[in-house]
């Protein structure tokens, strides 16, 4: 049997090269964060050791103490460092989440489609639906720039590098069976490839309702919906307001010889599904990351 990653941690426009300067900033708590506005791309070009990532990331993510010292590091959980796979607990808060999905049933969601001629297929049997700045029925755009601004400072480049945020409902029977978020065909398109995916979990399986967290009101929880990723042997259990990010590319910013405009090759070691949902309803949100800006008006908070 493959076993389960339960989400056990305490209750995480410029140019197309782009990076940016270290910034010094004091948050309303009195917090100094001495850390790069969004991390340097340099952090991927080279193979990290798990206490690294959790390093980054937690900087990445939460900020940092006087001292420099990366906060929450706790909610940091490292699945893989080569490739980079790994956790991010209490990425968002609750009332985010909830507020995405109230955003994403005002607007109505429609079959989910994939690859680059956005096809439905009998492989992906959810529902979706795309939020951005634009959106007519979104009343407040803090969830989907916090989102933007912490996906920006995980992978060094700027939220404009960013597709807008695609929502997807899964009801009883739906998956979407093994696949790579970046095809070959993809690197055809004008923004060219997917290089990194962070999957928000907008609520949780019973799982933890029933045997972690017995105070949790979630009241929207689910049985089955593992997402799988078989070169691993793990299958992640959907907690709210907790992410996964992966590089999806063999080639990643930062590293030797890599070039925003080259060709991208799918990294297969990421082949992920989405389970069948066995009962309820599970709430999913991606941020997808291309080399290049996308024309899309993603931004941050900052």
């Amino acid at each position: 049997n493959i076993p389960s990653v339960a989400l056990l941690a305490a209750s995480l426009l410029g140019t197309s090269c782009d990076s940016f300067n270290v910034q010094r900033r004091t948050s309303s708590t009195g917090i100094t964060y001495d850390r790069p506005m969004f991390h340097t791309t340099e952090f991927w070009g080279s193979v990290r050791s798990k206490e690294e990532i959790i390093e980054y990331a937690a900087g990445a993510v939460f900020g940092s103490d006087h001292y420099g010292n990366s906060l929450n590091k706790e909610c940091i959980d490292v699945i893989s460092a080569e490739p980079p796979f790994f956790l991010i607990h209490d990425f968002l808060d609750d009332g985010m989440c909830e507020e995405i999905i109230q955003t994403a049933e005002r607007c109505g969601l429609k079959r989910s489609r994939v690859g680059a001629h956005q096809n439905t297929e009998e492989k992906r049997t959810s529902e979706q639906v795309w939020l951005g700045e634009n959106t007519q029925e979104l009343e407040d755009p803090l969830p989907l720039r916090r989102f933007a601004t912490k996906v920006s400072r995980l992978t060094g480049l700027p939220p404009n590098h960013q597709e807008n945020l695609q929502v997807v409902r899964y009801e009883e029977g739906q998956r979407f069976d093994l696949h790579l978020d970046h095809l070959d065909e993809f690197n055809d398109l004008e923004c060219r490839g997917r290089l990194a995916t962070c999957l928000l979990y907008l609520n949780s399986a019973d799982y933890y309702n029933n045997f972690i967290d017995h105070n949790n009101d979630d009241d929207t929880s689910f049985t089955g919906g593992e997402t799988g990723f078989p070169e691993f042997g793990t299958n992640v259990v959907p907690k709210r307001g907790s992410a996964i990010f992966w590089w999806n590319t063999v080639e990643r910013p930062g590293s030797e010889g890599y070039d925003c405009e080259m060709f991208l090759h799918g990294d297969v070691r990421m082949r992920h599904a989405g389970l069948p949902i066995l009962s309820g309803e599970k709430w999913i949100a991606n941020r997808w990351v291309h080399p290049i800006p996308v024309s899309l008006g993603v931004v941050g908070e900052d």
